[in-house]
């Protein structure tokens, strides 16, 4: 684990919550998503447990509170995986059709899919275990 990932939890709350009001925090979002698809090529889902903001989230702060039980392998299965990602990539192309190109309507799709997303990790990860998004997350999909 890298001196850093118990810090970039942080950076789930700030675009989830304050991208509410300033929406261009919703690029972070493509900082992610670049940084993801760079790494992965070569070092696999290790950008999942050492640099996902959400999963340090998971990791430090729900994990304190978690139910910690075993996460069903339901979750796990290329039948639960494979549909959240099409949906997931589907709606958030559909919404982006819809902007127009307006730099802050993007922002917003990118916050309001980042609060959406933690919010489901955050449920599941109470009542469940920590991790229990990652097990579905589309990125690590």
């Amino acid at each position: 684990m890298l001196k850093i990932t118990p810090y970039l939890g942080i950076l789930v709350v700030i675009v989830s919550i304050a991208g509410l009001w300033y929406p261009v925090l919703g690029y972070f979002m493509i900082l992610v998503f670049a940084t993801l698809l760079a790494i992965s090529p070569f070092r696999g889902r290790w950008f999942c447990g050492n640099l996902c903001p959400r999963g340090s989230f998971s990791d430090f702060w729900v994990g304190k509170i978690s139910q910690n039980k075993k996460i069903p392998p339901v979750l796990r299965s290329f039948w639960v995986r494979v549909p959240i990602f099409l949906f997931m990539m589907g709606f958030m192309g559909y919404r982006l059709l819809q902007t127009q190109g307006l730099f802050n309507q993007i922002g917003m799709i990118f916050v309001i899919m980042c609060l959406t997303t933690t919010t489901i990790a955050i449920l599941l990860g109470l009542s469940i275990n920590p991790r229990t998004w990652c097990t579905f997350c589309p990125m690590g999909t």
